[in-house]
């Protein structure tokens, strides 16, 4: 996830720890990890299957659920520390 976020989003180094405080209450960085409606892996994308563009294997590659998961974030809130200030607010992302 850190080579990623460097590499393809361009986010520093500071951003992985808010990564990390949205993520793992949602799914202990869990692959296999199975929410409620219809959320999936890392990420916790609902529905899951969002994550199919970034690769067919998406329920069970963990590099695809973070590519996936990166993007969202990206396209959503513009940063992970943005996505954490709304899920502390809201209790999702």
């Amino acid at each position: 996830a850190r080579w990623s976020m460097a590499c393809t989003m361009a986010w520093d180094g500071g951003q992985y720890q808010a990564l990390d405080d949205v993520w793992t209450p949602e799914s202990g960085w869990y692959h296999l990890a199975d929410g409620p409606g219809s959320c999936w892996g890392i990420p916790q994308r609902c529905p899951g299957d969002r994550m199919a563009p970034f690769g067919d294997d998406w329920r069970t590659h963990p590099r695809v659920q973070v590519r996936a998961g990166l993007a969202y974030i990206r396209d959503r809130y513009g940063s992970p520390a943005a996505a954490l200030t709304f899920r502390r607010s809201h209790g999702w992302y």
